[in-house]
């Protein structure tokens, strides 16, 4: 069961349930990273806003609905154009594509 609220002008769905609802990942350039996702991984952009205040914006992409399958966060912080520490602690590996931000993202076979 879900319940809805309202949070910063954005509808926020609560679930009962527990599940991962995104992971962020810091992109040194938003519109390159939401074409990249898109165009090539073929996810849909859920939403997307640019905070002056803050001087961040933030997109979130992903499959399916927002509300029920995982999203990827991407966060800009304007004036940020350095590289953000990636690591490199891989459990597997099978193949890997470099997103424009140079995070490697994993290509797996579906069962």
């Amino acid at each position: 069961m879900n319940a809805k609220s309202e949070g910063s002008g954005w509808e926020v769905v609560k679930n009962t349930r527990p599940r991962i609802r995104h992971t962020m990942l810091r992109v040194k350039d938003i519109d390159a990273s939401i074409d990249f996702y898109t165009r090539i991984f073929g996810m849909t952009l859920f939403r997307r806003m640019d905070n002056e205040g803050g001087k961040y914006s933030v997109a979130f992409v992903g499959y399916g609905d927002e509300n029920s399958a995982p999203a990827i966060e991407l966060t800009y912080n304007w004036g940020k154009d350095d590289d953000y520490d990636k690591g490199d602690g891989f459990g597997h590996i099978i193949a890997f594509v470099r997103d424009p931000d140079g995070y490697m993202i994993e290509l797996g076979e579906r069962a």
